[in-house]
Parts: C-alpha cells; sequence; structure tokens
C-alpha cells in the first residue's frame, strides 16, 4: 500500500494522522520528517554528498548509497535490494 501526501512543513499531528490514516502495518516509511528523531535511512543520490543530512541529524541508522564514502553509519549499496530489506527487518527485530 502506497500513501502519497504533499505536505507543505510535515510535522508532529501531520504523521499521526498519517498512520491513523494507515492502520496496523509491519514496517512504515515516511519522508520528510527528518526532525523527528525517527529511525532514518538516507538515500544519497549525489556522488559529492553536499546534500547529506547525516552529518547533522543523530537519527541516521543507514546511508544508501552507489558511491563509496567515510559514512559513520551502515553503507547499504543502492542496487542491493536485498540487503537493505534484510538490515531494516534486523534492525526493527
Amino acid at each position: 500500500m502506497v500513501l502519497t501526501r504533499d505536505l507543505p512543513a510535515p510535522n508532529s499531528t501531520q504523521l499521526a494522522e498519517l498512520i491513523q490514516q494507515i492502520g496496523f502495518c509491519d514496517y512504515l516509511f515516511v519522508d520528510g520528517f527528518e526532525e523527528r528523531g525517527l529511525p532514518k535511512i538516507e538515500v544519497l543520490e549525489s556522488s559529492d554528498g553536499s546534500a547529506a543530512l547525516w552529518p547533522r541529524l543523530t537519527n541516521v541508522i543507514a546511508v544508501v548509497s552507489a558511491q563509496p564514502g567515510a559514512y559513520p553509519h551502515r553503507r547499504l549499496h543502492i542496487d542491493d535490494v536485498d540487503s537493505i530489506a534484510s538490515f531494516i527487518v534486523d534492525y526493527f527485530e
């Protein structure tokens, strides 16, 4: 199931409403709530990492990128879907 909403400035109330709309699920992935402290897997599309959030956020648990780098978090290759899925399942169990 995919629920997409464009919110001008995501906040806690909106997140709670989205969770209520979804109901029970095993995993819920949200984007745009960087400052909420939720565990974050950052996907880096830029090869230079200039827009990376992990240097300023403490809730980043992994970085997904095609480029190797000196990340202080677990790095997962963007094309290795099985490893990304395994990491998510292992982290939340």
